[in-house]
């Protein structure tokens, strides 16, 4: 997950890694960073 680096707001990437971390809290889903 890199691409909050190439848009350019680091941000967007925390609350994507936030918004994941939260998918494999409420689901069976797992996801390999």
């Amino acid at each position: 997950l890199a691409f909050g680096c190439q848009l350019g707001f680091p941000t967007g990437f925390t609350r994507v890694s936030s918004y994941l971390d939260w998918i494999q809290e409420n689901s069976d889903v797992k996801i390999e960073a």
